[in-house]
């Protein structure tokens, strides 16, 4: 801690004393096996393997479900750390024992504030704020690189930073030329990889953000794991602006909902969209029927269907594969009697007969002598 160097004419009984400013980084638990507290040991380890010159005076401490924080004193270590990938050595349970690499990618856990000491110094934040978008909906485990990846497309990135968000995570993307961000003028939405993301200029009104969330609906019914890119027929034919699927952990693992949240420009697309009929054809999958609805509406929890909840659904086998469809107790019954049935007759041998073969033709090489 540094002392104040203006009060050193001031009454000496007072001394004025500057805290030490830290930078914090965020390191993801990722794919790592186990609870929160054996997750953060892992962390704590690999930052002693790579020989992370971390604050040591703080703990490496959880938090929630996100990952475990890491406290920096020097900057320039800070930036370094955020530029490296740990690679942590995991085994899988069971009998395969299988080992394999979670790789994780470490983010600041918040943005730095830009103090304007001048009006210069104001100048320059609204002029990098001008060529500024907000990125919102990434999926956690979506790394810097594969964001910088995506939208490097639209012009030459300038800084990009990231903060977490639950399963999600927001990036600030700074372009250094502001025409790049014209684009999102007009386009509500862009993709990273096989996931939409809704993007907003920083500097767009309030009046303009209350706007793109005002006319939406639920889209239900979607095939396991149906990714953003994988409606992007379906936001083309009823004019959807942006489309935000919903994710949840279950067993430790990242899964999409089966319903989606579109929003439209208008009142007009709304209720042109709510009156498509809408089949989806996912890969192999046979087509389903899906469904629109208010976000506040109940739904199947099975097909999607606004019209009836789960225990009246009357298409239950709609999210399972064609090996793993219902068979009730009484077929299940016959068809295990009619295969032990085949089982027992396939083990019977024919005895063998003492008697002579009398059929062999004469003058046979098998005939007996």
């Amino acid at each position: 801690m540094d002392v104040d160097p203006s009060n050193l004419n001031k009454d000496p009984s007072i001394i004025t004393i500057e805290k030490v400013k830290e930078h914090i980084a965020l390191v993801p638990y990722g794919e790592l096996i186990g609870g929160k507290g054996p997750k953060t040991a892992k962390i704590k380890k690999a930052l002693q393997t790579y020989n992370i010159q971390y604050n040591k005076q703080l703990p490496v401490t959880p938090l929630g479900k996100q990952g475990a924080k890491v406290s920096f004193l020097d900057k320039e270590k800070f930036d370094q750390f955020l530029k490296m990938e740990l690679v942590i050595q995991e085994q899988k349970e069971g009998d395969s024992g299988e080992v394999f690499n979670v790789k994780l990618q470490p983010i600041p856990l918040k943005p730095e504030k830009v103090v304007n000491t001048n009006e210069k110094d104001s100048d320059m934040s609204q002029n990098s704020n001008s060529r500024t978008i907000q990125v919102i909906d990434i999926p956690a485990f979506r790394q810097v690189r594969e964001i910088r990846e995506s939208f490097e497309v639209l012009g030459e990135i300038e800084k990009i930073y990231t903060r977490g968000a639950g399963l999600y995570q927001v990036a600030f993307i700074t372009y250094k030329d502001a025409n790049s961000i014209d684009y999102f003028n007009v386009q509500w939405s862009y993709h990273i990889n096989k996931d939409i993301v809704r993007v907003l200029p920083l500097l767009l009104s309030k009046e303009e953000r209350k706007k793109r969330k005002q006319f939406s609906l639920r889209l239900s019914g979607l095939h396991y794991q149906t990714s953003g890119y994988d409606l992007k027929e379906v936001m083309t034919q009823c004019k959807g602006k942006t489309c935000f699927i919903p994710a949840v952990m279950i067993r430790g693992k990242y899964q999409r909902c089966r319903y989606a949240y579109i929003h439209f420009s208008s009142q007009d697309d709304l209720m042109a969209a709510k009156q498509m009929k809408i089949e989806f054809k996912k890969g192999n999958a046979g087509a389903r029927q899906l469904y629109w609805s208010k976000e506040e509406d109940r739904i199947c929890n099975i097909c999607g269907n606004p019209t009836h909840m789960a225990k009246d659904c009357t298409n239950k086998d709609i999210n399972k594969s064609q090996s793993k469809r219902f068979v009730s107790g009484a077929d299940n019954w016959k068809n295990l009697k009619k295969s032990y049935a085949d089982a027992a007759k396939s083990k019977q041998k024919p005895r063998n007969s003492s008697k002579p073969n009398n059929n062999i033709p004469s003058g046979s090489r098998d005939q007996r002598k």
